[in-house]
């Protein structure tokens, strides 16, 4: 059997839309969630300045539990057939240690 596609979630500083998918950034409407959780995504991603980072080590921890909240509606909103993966590439940038990804895969979740 197939593995499913994966789509990343991530905060990317040039786009407002934070999912990459196999072939590129996907438009809103090829990725379709609810608007509410639309709404909530778009929200998370303009925390993060990436000229200055975070302005605080809370804030950048809140974001990054946020993110691994979102990523998880995310992923119960598209069902098993895409795995969605947390890239929480600027939680990582001040404290290398933290873990980066988080693959919220219908299998993981269970």
């Amino acid at each position: 059997m197939a593995e499913p596609p994966v789509v990343r979630m991530f905060n990317e500083y040039t786009f407002s839309w934070p999912f990459w998918g196999e072939n590129g950034l996907p438009d809103q409407e090829d990725f379709p969630i609810p608007l509410k959780l639309t709404r909530d995504v778009l929200v998370w991603t303009r925390n993060f300045d990436h000229e200055r980072g975070w302005p605080t080590a809370e804030q950048r921890e809140a974001s990054r539990r946020e993110g691994e909240r979102l990523a998880g509606r995310v992923q119960d909103s598209v069902g098993p057939g895409v795995t969605i993966d947390l890239d929480m590439w600027e939680a990582h940038v001040h404290k290398p240690r933290l873990p980066r990804w988080l693959r919220c895969s219908p299998v993981s979740r269970r």
